[in-house]
């Protein structure tokens, strides 16, 4: 004969089974057996296993991460960013813009030239990293917005003190010019987060 559902049995079992009581006995029998002396012998080799294919797995993460050029362009480069509160590469940039400062120490007419000269091919250069469009200094001025860089009219009016150095040596720089100049190749440079 089949039995009947009697759900008033059905109702007790459960208040019984979902009792805090017997949900603290239960979970306390659970850990019990999980901490167990003698699960730990059955189950020591898949905890070995398990173990292995982790540091495996580690390894090639850790390894993809240092070799692909994808994620150390969007991952690590962001990470040192956050680290060091500049863009990535600023203190490449730091160490060759001051290379180019270091001509206003010298105290010549010729050094001066120079650093307006070097100063506006780093600019270029910068200019290029940007995907700025153009084939040459010129161009990719011309096609940079105050949007891009706020100081663009100021950029271009050193670029043409740069095109007159370069157009009619004997035009003379002094220390003063030289170094406003300079100044505003430095101002973009901040404005882009590179020094």
């Amino acid at each position: 004969m089949i039995n009947s559902f009697n759900a008033s049995q059905f109702v007790a079992d459960a208040n019984e089974f979902f009792n805090p009581d017997n949900l603290f006995y239960l979970a306390n029998k659970f850990i019990v057996l999980l901490i167990s002396p003698e699960l730990q012998k059955e189950i020591i080799l898949a905890r070995i296993i398990f173990l292995s294919f982790s540091i495996v797995f580690l390894i090639l993460i850790v390894y993809f991460l240092s070799t692909c050029d994808f994620i150390q362009a969007h991952f690590l480069w962001k990470l040192v960013e956050i680290i060091t509160y500049k863009s990535y590469g600023a203190r490449k940039y730091e160490k060759e813009w001051g290379k180019i400062k270091a001509f206003l120490d010298k105290g010549t007419e010729d050094a001066y030239k120079i650093a307006i000269i070097e100063g506006d091919n780093f600019m270029d250069q910068i200019l290029k990293r940007l995907n700025i469009p153009g084939k040459n200094i010129d161009e990719r001025l011309k096609n940079t917005t105050a949007g891009q860089i706020q100081n663009i009219d100021d950029l271009r009016e050193v670029h043409k003190l740069r095109n007159n150095v370069v157009s009619d040596p004997s035009i003379t720089i002094d220390f003063d010019k030289a170094k406003e100049t300079l100044g505003v190749y430095e101002k973009t440079l901040k404005l882009l987060d590179l020094l």
